[in-house]
């Protein structure tokens, strides 16, 4: 079983980015993994009682996967090379849980099919991660992974 500061580590491997995290800046608390200042970890490991979040959450592990926050694929969109951009529609579709089919307005760092690409809207900010495919019709979709909407949809589901 990986741990999570290893599927951290691979999942940024696998766009190519390095140097943006080290993992002396990483703290795990449960299945959620946080960047932290020295004086973040300083405090987190003095408390009596341990707090459950501390600094910018990077996402969680479930299972054998890493899931991103939404401020950790921001971040990334500024160091990941292979992104394509997607019309409006195509943006509110995706971040539905929609697979792309049409509305793709560009295509940057030149992915290979069934890479892992980021998600970009028209005004560069990152929608999610998808499976590209360079000629996508109903068959072969670009694939939707993880989009800003999962947090909507598994809150949706929750009874108050």
């Amino acid at each position: 079983m990986a741990a999570p500061l290893q599927l951290v580590l691979s999942f940024l491997e696998s766009f190519g980015v390095k140097d943006v995290i080290q993992k002396e800046d990483l703290l795990v608390i449960q299945e959620n993994v946080f960047l932290v200042s020295a004086k973040q970890r300083e405090i987190f490991t003095s408390a009596k009682k341990k707090p459950v979040f501390v600094g910018n959450c990077l996402g969680r592990k479930k299972g054998e996967l890493f899931f991103p926050s939404v401020w950790f694929l921001e971040v990334l969109s500024k160091h990941v090379q292979k992104k394509i951009v997607v019309d409006k529609k195509t943006e509110w579709l995706f971040i539905c849980g929609r697979d792309i089919f049409n509305g793709v307005v560009d295509v940057q760092g030149s992915p290979q099919d069934d890479e892992i690409v980021l998600v970009l809207n028209q005004y560069k900010e990152c929608m999610g991660l998808a499976r590209f495919a360079s000629s996508p019709t109903k068959k072969n979709p670009i694939k939707n992974v993880y989009d800003v909407g999962d947090y909507l949809r598994r809150e949706r589901t929750r009874k108050l």
